[in-house]
């Protein structure tokens, strides 16, 4: 199905996202995949299945722009720092060495 939310700046700007979600069990990573604290105020760690190493692990914005690159991630327990970006809602993108991918929701505050 498809998910739509509202997104609104500071400035009183507001912006509809819409995405189209599927669930493939072919294409996805070993669970289980988890992130936390989320919220957080930039600090996540990311625990990753063994089995899906190595990994790349990207950061995207809501524009869809790669905020960060976190290479090839070796180790099942990753952290992740956005502690120098602009409090928001981010996407991170896991891709395994197999081509399967997992799309996570990060969202971070400003102390």
């Amino acid at each position: 199905g498809d998910l739509e939310f509202v997104v609104q700046n500071g400035n009183g700007g507001i912006a509809l996202m819409e995405y189209a979600l599927s669930v493939s069990n072919d294409n996805s990573l070993p669970s289980p995949v988890l992130l936390y604290p989320n919220p957080s105020t930039g600090l996540f760690d990311l625990q990753l299945d063994p089995r899906s190493l190595p990994c790349q692990i990207e950061i995207y914005d809501l524009q869809g722009r790669m905020t960060s690159y976190l290479g090839q991630a070796q180790e099942a327990l990753q952290r992740i720092d956005l502690s120098d970006h602009s409090a928001g809602v981010y996407l991170v993108l896991i891709r395994d060495h197999k081509g399967r991918r997992r799309h996570l929701q990060i969202v971070s505050l400003r102390q």
